[in-house]
């Protein structure tokens, strides 16, 4: 129907006061106007009262699906249960063809709200069972499957069919010729190519859908259907180095982001911030980002989008010396153990991003083993799920346990294989922010050199370039003005060095702090790594030239 005719018949409808027909016009082509006219179905469905509604199932789910892509879940709740209400009495008086078409309308909200709350096994559990369904609906329905599948199991580390899925859903969706559903499609399968390792597929995936929106979106592509795919866009061009091209993405879609779409494009922008912040030395507004997604999250009861946020300050944390220092922290710590972060059977992004929580906890603490054996789980699992990006993730992370040890042969053989498999997808933001792996492979450099490959010998080269171009560092002092960055001082290990630095004994320093004298050896030994040096009195001055410890101590 076109939409100017329609709007012309509603309004006159209006005119004359009759709310009913209003209502049974708009019913009657409301899937017609949603995937085209979204505007315009928004403004037709507030002329109706609630009351009105209940009457027009079909109205009803139109206008679920609007508000669940706004995150207004309680109104959703509401609309799907008086839905229910509704399709019982008609079962008893309309046609069961037009019922049964509603019940899988129906179903296809549910699985649409699944989704849009991160409960990604349910959401894949009913996206299949609608795929498997006689009752086939327009081209704009059955290509939201697809894309709501794909998205499914990629949060759920399923990515063997990424591509098949493409194809499946651009298959309907190229076919209705619906730019808006082809935009949020491009959205999903952008961030599916890059955890695959894809960057360069991802970014230009991401850029042609972000370029699509100057057509049909007010504010020459600056509004929330170009949030959804500018946000992970930004994440991807940071990973790739391009700093400046991040922060002018970030700045122009995060507060379109806030409105409606995936909880993606939220992790992407909030995150993406922080770390340009801090890449600009300013930790503050970093942290002020990073407060402003956790209030957000809490509001909208975003799990996904909370446990990140939290992976995210850990890390800054950590970098800082400061995580281990803070009570709230510690008890997390205590409460959880190692066992409840291994990967299982069944694994999701959340799971992820606590277990790697976790991790930074582990590593201001000093469980090094624990830590260690963490990663290396994690990373084996994303090896075999064919996840690059987390696979690249993890064993930096492994690296640093390994380094904290004192094990740099064993980290120097695993970065090694994980710089062959970032050079494939230049991920260069994931060695950058990690201030510890760049001052071993400085220090390295020329060592390795014979070790890699051309094209990773020339990867590695950009990589230190980079960094040498980057100023401030992401660490809280540079390590050729402060202390060697393999890990910040833990309380204990403050205390330890405290003492030290009052000429107290070892013995004296276990009575006073409650160890055994072998373990305020084995700090010490710790403190000395850390520091980068070889003596209690180099530590000592080190330690009081940073602030580490006071001047007087």
């Amino acid at each position: 129907m076109d939409p100017l005719a329609f709007q012309r018949s509603f309004d006159a409808a209006l005119a004359r006061d009759d709310l009913g027909a209003a209502a049974a016009m708009l019913d009657e082509h409301c899937d017609a106007l949603l995937p085209t006219g979204g505007a315009l179905f928004g403004r037709c469905v507030e002329a109706i009262p609630p009351r009105l509604q209940a009457f027009h199932p079909r109205l009803m789910l139109a206008l679920a699906w609007r508000l669940i892509a706004q995150w207004r879940f309680a109104q959703v709740n509401d609309l799907l249960a008086a839905t229910r209400l509704r399709l019982a009495e008609m079962t008893r008086t309309k046609d069961a063809d037009e019922v049964a078409r509603l019940r899988h309308a129906l179903r296809h909200r549910e699985m649409m709200l699944s989704l849009l709350r991160d409960e990604m096994p349910r959401a894949e559990e009913l996206c299949r069972k609608l795929i498997r369904e006689s009752y086939r609906s327009d081209a704009y329905v059955s290509g939201s499957l697809f894309t709501s599948l794909l998205h499914a199991r990629r949060e759920q580390f399923k990515l063997s069919d990424v591509d098949l899925l493409d194809t499946q859903a651009i298959d309907y969706l190229g076919s209705e010729r619906n730019p808006s559903a082809l935009y949020v499609h491009r959205s999903v399968m952008g961030l599916s190519h890059f955890a695959l390792g894809r960057t360069e597929e991802a970014a230009r995936c991401l850029s042609d859908a972000l370029e699509t929106t100057s057509r049909f979106e007010p504010g020459n592509g600056s509004g929330p259907l170009s949030a959804m795919t500018g946000l992970p866009l930004a994440e991807v061009v940071y990973e790739r180095g391009d700093f400046a091209q991040a922060r002018t993405l970030v700045d122009r879609h995060l507060p379109h982001g806030r409105e409606m779409g995936t909880v993606d494009q939220l992790i992407s922008g909030y995150v993406t911030s922080a770390r340009l912040h801090c890449r600009a030395g300013d930790y503050r507004a970093a942290f002020a980002v990073l407060d402003e997604a956790k209030l957000f999250a809490a509001r909208r009861d975003f799990r996904r989008l909370s446990a990140w946020i939290l992976a995210e300050r850990f890390a800054i944390l950590l970098r800082q010396g400061r995580l281990g220092r803070e009570r709230e922290h510690s008890r997390a710590l205590r409460k959880t153990m190692l066992q409840h972060h291994l990967p299982g059977r069944s694994i999701t992004t959340v799971m992820e991003a606590e277990a790697l929580a976790w991790a930074r906890l582990a590593e201001a603490h000093c469980r090094f083993d624990d830590g260690l054996a963490l990663a290396v789980a994690w990373g084996r699992r994303a090896h075999r799920e064919g996840a690059v990006r987390s696979r690249i993730r993890w064993n930096l992370v492994a690296a640093r346990f390994l380094l904290l040890a004192g094990e740099r042969r064993k980290a120097a053989r695993l970065l090694q294989d994980t710089l062959v498999q970032a050079t494939n997808g230049q991920f260069l933001a994931s060695f950058l922010d990690e201030p510890a792996i760049m001052e071993f492979l400085r220090g390295r450099q020329h060592e390795e050199a014979d070790a890699l490959d051309p094209e990773t010998a020339d990867f590695v080269r950009g990589l230190l370039d980079l960094e040498a171009g980057c100023a401030p560092r992401l660490a809280a002092v540079a390590p050729e003005e402060g202390p060697a960055s393999f890990g910040s001082l833990s309380p204990r290990e403050i205390d330890v060095l405290t003492l030290a630095a009052a000429a107290w004994r070892r013995s004296d320093i276990a009575e006073r702090l409650g160890l055994t004298e072998g373990t305020v050896k084995w700090y010490l030994q710790q403190i000395y790594q850390k520091l980068g040096v070889g003596k209690r009195a180099h530590a000592v001055d080190k330690a009081r030239r940073f602030g580490l410890i006071p001047p007087g101590a």
